[in-house]
């Protein structure tokens, strides 16, 4: 299984380039699993025609291990849009995560990302942060959870030779429901600048899933996403809305 789980992610590293800004991790933990090791793989797949055929392919990998106190997540999600045979969007996120339970309710924990976007223009974006992770409810049934860090950050621009050092705060709000054959999560985040509020980026993203049985579901993830200061072009917005539908394999090793 752990071949197999290497094999996957170094194939969706492969393809190429992703699209989300902010990433809705909470979806992707299960406090209430003990397993060692599990994994999570989720392809979504949409199809437009009108002028011209357009294929729109996500592919999202993660893995999650826990050793006593100790958990790390790894996170690689890959976009790409294809028309007419050729690749219109390429985008691609890394993630990293590392949490150490300091008791029921709370959890330390430092993160790293990585990201090229395209569509967004942003040529590298790095981000390094630390902080704690406070589990407000902690149900099987039903999970709020609240997060808040410190992380920095480092972009450079696609079409401009500007590159952008900031320091942020990083709060999250999250909820999540699920019975045996339903699961619903969402989760809001809010990243001001420190030193200059007026920048700001807001994300809410919402996932249903629909189980088959253990291993197989179906997935429908909705995000809104708001930058006050994206990269200089006139051409990109203040407000990204994405919605995409597919399968989800998961796989776990007790």
């Amino acid at each position: 299984m752990h071949k197999l789980t290497v094999t996957l992610a170094l194939l969706v590293l492969g393809l190429s380039k992703m699209c989300a800004q902010i990433v809705n991790i909470e979806s992707l933990r299960n406090d209430n699993d003990t397993s060692a090791f599990k994994g999570i793989e989720n392809f979504n797949a949409n199809y437009k025609q009108n002028t011209r055929e357009l294929f729109t392919l996500n592919n999202q990998l993660a893995i999650q291990i826990k050793k006593a106190k100790n958990s790390w997540l790894l996170l690689n999600n890959v976009d790409v849009e294809l028309a007419q045979g050729q690749s219109l969007e390429q985008n691609l996120l890394f993630h990293a995560r590392y949490n150490r339970r300091l008791s029921q309710k709370f959890d330390a924990e430092v993160y790293s990302q990585y990201q090229k976007n395209v569509p967004l223009k942003i040529s590298d974006r790095v981000l390094l942060g630390a902080g704690v992770r406070w589990a407000i409810q902690k149900k099987e049934k039903a999970k709020v959870t609240y997060g808040l860090s410190t992380l920095y950050e480092y972009e450079r621009e696609m079409i401009n030779p500007i590159i952008h050092n900031a320091v942020r705060l990083s709060n999250y709000l999250s909820l999540t429901l699920q019975s045996k054959k339903t699961s619903w999560s969402s989760v809001v985040y809010y990243q001001p600048r420190i030193d200059w509020w007026e920048d700001y980026r807001v994300s809410l993203q919402t996932k249903l899933e629909l189980k088959f049985n253990a291993d197989w579901s179906f997935t429908s993830n909705l995000s809104f996403n708001i930058d006050s200061k994206p990269v200089v072009d006139a051409s990109i917005p203040n407000q990204t809305i994405k919605w995409l539908n597919g399968l989800t394999y998961r796989f776990k090793k007790e």
